[in-house]
This record gives structure tokens, sequence and C-alpha cells, in this order.
């Protein structure tokens, strides 16, 4: 084997491009065609919380918003939109919240720059008998791209962590099931570790945090993944990285690509820039697997057996995915493991059906 640091960096330059094509072909997923816009409904808002943690009423938006930002270029959601300032995060974020049971809440919480419509048909299907909640962080979609952490932990796990909490707060939930796909799942295993007692149980999906690092590979991603990583990419480049998303790239999902092209002419997309590469770099530096075992919750572990992203194809090149999958389900105490044949690493939308009837089976 090779081990010259001229192999390293030429391994440190596939891995950023790599990752970056997971993170930025998710980035703005297509809306599925709107039958019927849902009817909007009144916000949640916990009356008894503080006013520094609640902030002003939720305002809902549009289906489309004006302008040159990234959520002006953005097809229209599905669902019926809000916005909800967090003063604590300086943050604003826009959320989804969907069905009636209080009792049964499900939170979606998006991967590395996906945003969430990732989670359109997941909500249509689960909100007929669950109140389901899907977030933008910060950064993404239609929530706030100039984000100041200062005085907080930095972009990355614990922050998103804190940001979906605290919207949880501000809406009265008090203990939900949360749904996480990639970065999301492993937000959501963070969440299970220092805010146990407000989840139920968790799902991920083709989930970060399981699979590990060495210090030098750390060391490389750091090197290597900047902004200027992420505005290099060529529409060449996003071309090839949306196709590996999938197994078989599904119906609509065309527009995956579309938008993705589009929000490089947003006037905020620096702003996204910046914040995805401090995201790609939480996710690798945020300890997760060494804690996994302290994880009391039930967790469901779903992968896509032809995950093209997980294991990471040029640092693990004779790892499989279920080899993930595996080593995840031994490590997490109640934890129960789905791999999807003929699918990739955004299972939730290449094969929904699957997924739906997995989450519904585990939240019975």
């Amino acid at each position: 084997m090779i081990h010259s640091d001229r192999f390293l960096l030429f391994r440190s330059a596939m891995i950023v491009h790599t990752l970056c094509a997971l993170c930025f072909a998710v980035l703005i997923v297509a809306v599925l065609p709107n039958e019927a816009q849902a009817q909007r409904r009144k916000s949640r808002l916990n009356k008894n919380s503080k006013q520094q943690d609640s902030g002003p009423p939720a305002i809902e938006v549009g289906a489309q918003e004006t302008g040159n930002t990234i959520g002006a270029l953005l097809q229209p959601y599905e669902f019926a939109v809000k916005k909800k300032k967090l003063p604590r995060q300086r943050v604003e974020v826009a959320y989804i919240d969907e069905g009636n049971n209080n009792a049964n809440t499900i939170v979606f919480i998006h991967g590395l720059n996906g945003y969430m419509p990732v989670w359109t048909k997941q909500i249509k299907e689960l909100s007929k008998t669950h109140r389901c909640i899907a977030i933008d962080l910060p950064g993404y979609g239609r929530s706030s791209k100039n984000v100041n952490t200062k005085g907080q932990a930095p972009i990355g796990i614990v922050f998103y962590g804190d940001v979906v909490i605290k919207l949880l707060e501000a809406l009265n939930v008090n203990r939900a099931t949360f749904v996480g796909h990639s970065m999301g799942g492993q937000v959501a295993l963070n969440l299970a570790m220092r805010y146990a007692s407000r989840v139920k149980r968790i799902v991920l999906i083709s989930s970060t945090g399981i699979e590990q690092f060495t210090e030098k590979e750390k060391q490389l991603f750091h090197e290597n993944m900047t902004e200027n990583t992420i505005k290099s990419k060529t529409a060449e480049q996003l071309q090839l990285d949306f196709k590996k998303l999938f197994f078989q790239p599904p119906p609509g999902s065309e527009f995956l690509l579309k938008d993705r092209l589009a929000v490089r002419t947003a006037s905020d997309y620096d702003g996204f820039c910046e914040i995805a590469a401090q995201s790609l770099l939480g996710v690798i530096d945020q300890p997760t697997f060494d804690l996994l075992d302290g994880v009391q919750q039930n967790v469901l572990l779903i992968y896509g057996a032809n995950d093209a992203y997980i294991p990471h194809p040029f640092y693990h090149v004779g790892q499989k995915t279920a080899e993930i999958g595996e080593l995840g389900r031994l490590r997490i105490r109640h934890c129960k493991l789905l791999m999807i044949p003929k699918c990739g690493h955004l299972a939730q939308f290449e094969q929904p059906e699957a997924v739906n009837n997995a989450i519904l089976d585990f939240v019975k």
C-alpha cells in the first residue's frame, strides 16, 4: 500500500469531492406536484413559555418568496410553511407542522444541505395519524443564512440539536419521535443523549455518526473543506452527484438537480456555502460512535443497500453499507436494522413506501 503524503493529499481531494457530492446534490430537493395546498392551521405556541424563549408568534409565508434569495428560487413547498424567530439562537427557522395528533408527534430533521421537502412523502402519509413537524435547519431552505453562533456551540451537531429543541419548546412539544436523515440522524442521536427525556424513540435513515474516521482523515477534511470548495462545483459535477444519490432516480427527482443548479445564482449563496462547509466539518468532528451504547431509546436504523456515500467510497473502499448498519445495530442497545434493497442514500425519497411502513410499524 502507498502511504506517501502525496497520496494522502490525493485522497483528501477525493474525499472532499465525494462529500460535496453528497452535501450539495441533496441541498434542494424537488417538491412533489402540488395536488392541493395543505390547509393552513393555527400555530401551536407555548403560551406559558417566556417571551425570550418563544419569541414572536409564528409567521406563515406564501408559497413563493420574492427577490433573489435561495428561498425565492426554491420550488413552492407542498405544505404550508411557517417561520419562527428563536432569539437565543439569533435565527429564524422555517418549519412545517401537519397533523393533529399531539400525543404522537414525529419530528423530521434533514441531512447535510437538505431541506424540508425531502420529507414530503413521509409527511403526506404519516400526518394522517401523527403530528408531523419538519424544519429547515439554519443555513438551509427557507431558514436564516446569516447565522451568528457567538456564545453558543459552533455550527454543527450540537448547535442544530439546540435549535430543534428550542423550536419544539416554542411549539409546546415536550416529547416526540425523531426521524433524521444523514447528518439529521447524527443530530437525533445527540439529542437522545443530551435531552433523553424529550426523545421517545429514534429513526435513523442513512445516518452519519456510525462510520468512523481517523484523526489523519479528519485533518485532511479540515485542510480541504472550505466555502470555495463548495462554490467551485461545476454543473457537470452536480449532475454526477445527483445520479449518485439513488440506486435509480425515481420519477420526479429531476427537480433535485434543477433546483440545485438554480440556487448558485442566489444573493445569499455565499452564506449557504459557508454554513455548509462548517456543517460538514461538524459532522466529522462530533464524537458519536463511542457514545452510542449510552442511547437508551429504541432505535430503527435504515440504510439503502446501494448507498454510494456511506461508507466513504475512497477512505473505506473495502467496507459495505450493510457493515456500517450492522456496526450500529451492535453498538446501540435497543436497535433494529432495516436494509432496503435497490436503494441509495436518499432512501425516504427513493423508497417511500418501505420507509413509511417501517416507521409506522416502529412507532405503534
